[in-house]
């Protein structure tokens, strides 16, 4: 019974719709080996956030995390990134540690220890990355650490950037046939040349980069922006030059990203040139359209947890679909999806299930699609002519 009251009171009220915060879009995941780490700093198997240049000074160049972290420090230019690394231990030879690296799933350790990371420096990575160790293989058999990414991807919602063979077109084709299919990881072949921390030039694998550039455009310009076509910091050339030529569909470039691989071009500067990603359906062959769908079930899912273990009313019911279309609204205002809806599809919630306390909802999106190709077609007109030869235009 209410007390009996004559006037006016305000009181807190938490129902209706919820702000919605997008998820952590630019974290990366690193995964290598350093036999010359601060072990303290750097434990095995254990996610290590890396957000400060100067944590680099804990590391040396006879791994390969060092000069991974240098490449992607190198593109940021507005924002500091933010690198959640796991460290694999050397093995006996290049096989051994391609298995440390693999890791298990179940012990989570190698590329797998990656899951732990929101428990311990509450990120979760989005870029997987594990350069060095993603161009192994021989055609028909997969890279294991590859592999093993794969299987990670959808798990933490993430894409993988993998270094191809870097030998030729054939052996990158077959390279993407072995390791991308699914659509989870984007390929890029060529190395990249750059100059090591002595000023002697080498050549150096790329993908460390390509995240580094990702994040960057995350950071300054949002999530559902690509990294094609960008010039990619501290690259002096290519290790294998790729032809490219943007009108002629049969260069070498155009060829590989028909077969879903990326490459490193020079246009006016070195820029990454991205391929699809290998996915049997066409619409998920877009890295941006993928992440897009990623980012917004992950910022989706913990956001309704609020409205876990309130009654399932009417008005609750509105509350929680209002929220996911108010922020449908907000990614369509920012440009990251040309529009979409949440709402509750006839027949979607029985009785049956409503008495149980379960709740289905719809949504329709559609990422905003990546520009890919533009066509001219140039008509003649010679009904231009007219006039031209008058003999008042010639006297004018």
């Amino acid at each position: 019974m209410s007390l009996d009251f004559h006037g006016v009171r305000a009181v807190q009220s938490d129902d209706g719709p919820i702000p919605i915060q997008t998820a952590a879009t630019s974290v990366i995941g690193l995964a290598g080996t350093d036999p010359d780490v601060d072990t303290n700093k750097f434990p095995l198997n254990e996610p290590v956030l890396v957000d400060d240049v100067t944590q680099l000074d804990d590391m040396g160049y006879n791994g390969t995390l060092r000069r991974a972290l240098d490449g992607i420090f190198d593109q940021s230019a507005q924002s500091t990134p933010q690198v959640v690394v796991v460290r694999s231990d050397v093995g006996a030879d290049e096989d051994a540690t391609l298995n440390n690296i693999s890791g298990d799933a179940a012990a989570r350790t190698g590329v797998h220890a990656l899951v732990n990371a929101e428990e311990a420096v509450f990120l979760k990575p989005r870029l997987l990355v594990s350069p060095g160790w993603t161009h192994q293989g021989s055609s028909g058999v997969a890279n294991p650490v590859v592999a093993e990414l794969n299987q990670l991807a959808p798990k933490l919602r993430a894409m993988v950037i993998a270094d191809g063979p870097n030998i030729d077109d054939t052996a990158a084709l077959a390279y993407a046939q072995d390791n991308a299919a699914g659509g989870h990881t984007a390929v890029v072949d060529n190395r990249a040349i750059i100059r090591d921390e002595n000023g002697a030039k080498i050549s150096d694998y790329v993908s460390s980069r390509i995240a580094g550039l990702t994040s960057e455009v995350h950071h300054t310009e949002g999530f559902w922006n690509s990294p094609t076509n960008r010039i990619i910091k501290g690259i002096l050339g290519a290790d294998r030059v790729i032809k490219f030529d943007g009108s002629d569909p049969n260069a070498e470039v155009q060829r590989l990203n028909r077969g879903f691989v990326g490459a490193l071009v020079n246009r006016q500067g070195w820029r990454l040139w991205e391929g699809k990603l290998n996915h049997t359906n066409p619409l998920w062959q877009s890295f941006t359209a993928r992440l897009t769908r990623y980012i917004i079930m992950d910022t989706l899912e913990p956001a309704f947890l609020e409205f876990i273990g309130k009654k399932m009313t009417p008005e609750q019911a509105i509350d929680v679909i209002e929220s996911g279309n108010a922020y449908l609204r907000g990614l369509k205002q920012d440009g990251a999806i040309v529009g979409g809806r949440v709402y509750t599809a006839p027949g979607a919630n029985p009785v049956t299930e409503l008495s149980q306390g379960k709740f289905t909802i719809d949504i329709d999106d559609e990422p905003t699609p990546d520009l890919r190709s533009i066509t001219f077609r140039l008509h003649r007109d010679p009904t231009l002519l007219e006039g031209t030869f008058s003999v008042e235009a010639i006297a004018a």
